[in-house]
């Protein structure tokens, strides 16, 4: 499983806890490899020159307009490194001691976000092979372990399937594109 992102992030975590899923699924070794670089081209890149073959995945993330996730900010704010300014949500964030942090929308932008964390495979992909991996990681995430290790990575899951996560991106597309116009294009 290719990561587009260093190790530690919240895409090698969900990457790894699924990847132990898999591996207890299947009774193979799962490898989460991060290849970083060039926003996530060099790890699509080396997906792209693999054959067609469902097992072959890469953990995305989209996480637009924002400096750090929630659990990557969490140990700037908790060291007084960083303060949270605003996020891009529809209710404030209150998960930080100390801090109710306010939304984009209250202080007078339109802008709100969905993170989102996605597994890809090849387009020509056995569509059997890529039903099968998805369901064994809806079947891992509905254990105590992989909700344990979940929880301890602040990792709230959301396991929609492929054409969910391409209305997002579309819908996130679209508001992007309305937030330029609105607030940049004057």
């Amino acid at each position: 499983m290719r990561v587009p992102f260093a190790a530690g992030g919240s895409a090698d975590t969900i990457a790894r806890i699924i990847a132990q899923g898999l591996q207890k699924t299947y009774g193979k070794s799962a490898v989460v490899n991060n290849l970083t670089g060039a926003n996530g081209a060099v790890a699509a890149a080396d997906l792209d020159g693999t054959a067609p073959d469902a097992t072959e995945l890469m953990a995305g993330g989209n996480v637009a307009c924002a400096i750090a996730t929630s659990t990557v900010g969490a140990q700037y704010v908790e060291e007084g490194a960083l303060v949270p300014v605003l996020v891009f949500s529809d209710e404030p964030f209150t998960r930080y001691d100390g801090f109710e942090v306010p939304t984009a929308k209250s202080l007078g932008y339109d802008i709100v976000f969905q993170t989102c964390n996605f597994l890809m495979t090849r387009k020509d992909a056995n569509p059997d092979d890529v039903a099968a991996i998805y369901q064994a990681i809806l079947d891992y995430s509905e254990t105590e372990e992989f909700k344990e290790l979940a929880a301890n990575a602040s990792y709230v899951p959301d396991l929609a399937d492929g054409e969910t996560i391409r209305q997002i991106i579309a819908d996130t597309a679209s508001m992007c594109q309305s937030a330029y116009e609105t607030y940049y294009a004057k």
